[in-house]
């Protein structure tokens, strides 16, 4: 039989301790324990947008770096120690911050009810203190089943938040919330100052109802409303909006007040002036597509001239013997007497950019050939070389900027026109 040691185990701590520390070395509380607290990095986030004010009192100054899990300790200036805090990662968690807080303005209360006279409001409608839109405060009772039978509990609403009306035909108001009246479980009832509002409520008509809490910088006056009438609203402000209705002008007009006056903001949209501004449209794109044509059909068919272009260097005919233009070539004489001068510059390429400045006699010296090319006018078409005239060639005399070649016999197919395009080659040079 095997024999079995038993010693007593004791726990590693009683009920009610705090232990700090490894094995080797620990620190053990019994009791009522206070450990100092600092800051999390959410508490830090909160000081920096201002959303808290901090109790300094309540937490204490480290000085030791590279502090466990994120945590650091505020200085004596209720500040996190820059050289404890990655900046990067809080700027990131603030922008994150700010789209949650700007997604979460509208508040949960918005809906669709009809405008009634009756007073309390019954299920469906809202009532107005006043229907004046442009009254300077209004109260407003809104019965809490909205016309979709919706429950709306406006347990959210609260004084400075705002309210707005959007009624089916335009009207329009924006007002801050001053006052809260508590109605029952039916209704809810708030007093508010108008900030902004157009027209006047129509008994069954609809109004769409909104109660949000904007952020700080929101400027009710940076809101612009459409006046739409036949006549220019009276007293108007510097930006102002109208919308001429009148059946021949249809158009929208902005209020410039250094000229006192309703300056066009678009163009009309009456019917005629649609249909004219259509075909205005209509009519240019029309030609912009006829000239794209025109110079898609030009790129081809000099395409097409490029792949059927004679051999040689492009010149013009000039009539003579002396003067010769550059991107020109002469031809004269008769027998043995017969010469062609060609400048050293073609109509499309400098052929002869340095010439050998020689005399250069021959026995039978190399053929030459002047084409004339018919130009095409569509890419389909062919191209038809002729030659105008054909021989042979027995001394060139080189120049800087031309050379003249001495002809020793030659034929020819019909006569060169003045200042007509000619391709000419010369075997061997060109």
């Amino acid at each position: 039989m095997s024999k079995i040691k038993s010693n007593r185990l004791e726990p590693r701590a009683t009920n009610g301790s705090l232990t700090i520390g490894n094995p080797e070395s620990l620190t053990a509380f019994e009791g009522d324990v206070k450990i100092p607290g600092y800051a999390t990095e959410e508490y830090v986030q909160q000081i920096i947008t201002g959303e808290i004010t901090p109790e300094l009192a309540a937490y204490q100054t480290r000085d030791e770096k590279d502090v466990a899990g994120g945590y650091a300790g505020l200085d004596e200036t209720g500040r996190v120690p820059a050289d404890r805090v990655d900046s990067d990662k809080i700027k990131e968690d603030i922008v994150v911050l700010q789209g949650e807080i700007d997604s979460l303005i509208n508040l949960d209360e918005k809906g669709v009810w009809a405008f009634s006279t009756i007073h309390p409001p019954v299920s469906g409608t809202v009532y107005f203190s006043n229907p004046d839109f442009t009254a300077p405060e209004i109260t407003v009772t809104i019965n809490k089943l909205d016309k979709d039978g919706v429950n709306h509990t406006f347990i959210d609403a609260k004084v400075g938040h705002w309210i707005e009306f959007v009624e089916d035909d335009d009207d329009y108001c924006l007002g801050k919330i001053k006052e809260i009246t508590e109605s029952g479980d039916d209704y809810f009832q708030a007093t508010f100052d108008v900030s902004v509002g157009q027209g006047v409520m129509h008994e069954g008509n609809e109004v769409k109802i909104r109660v949000f809490e904007a952020v700080e910088e929101f400027d009710p006056k940076s809101i612009r409303i459409v006046d739409i009438t036949t006549a220019p609203p009276q007293d108007p402000k510097n930006g102002d909006l109208w919308y001429d209705n009148t059946e021949d002008t249809m158009q929208l007009y902005v209020y410039h007040h250094e000229s006192d006056a309703w300056v066009a903001a678009a163009p009309p949209s009456t019917l005629d002036d649609r249909v004219t501004a259509g075909e205005l449209l209509q009519s240019e794109i029309q030609a912009s597509q006829v000239e794209m044509q025109k110079t898609i059909d030009r790129a081809l068919r000099d395409q097409a001239s490029l792949k059927m272009t004679p051999p040689g260097v492009k010149f013009e005919y000039q009539s003579g013997s002396s003067g010769l233009a550059s991107g020109h070539f002469q031809f004269w004489g008769s027998g043995s007497g017969t010469r062609m001068r060609l400048s050293s510059s073609g109509k499309e390429v400098d052929w002869l950019y340095e010439g050998i400045n020689v005399d250069y006699e021959m026995g039978n010296g190399p053929y030459f050939t002047i084409y004339y090319y018919t130009p095409i006018s569509h890419a389909d078409d062919r191209g038809n070389w002729k030659v105008r005239k054909h021989g042979r060639i027995n001394r060139i005399d080189w120049h800087n900027d031309d050379i003249l070649v001495y002809i020793s016999s030659h034929h020819v197919n019909g006569s060169l026109s003045q200042n007509s395009s000619y391709y000419v080659t010369i075997g061997g040079i060109l």
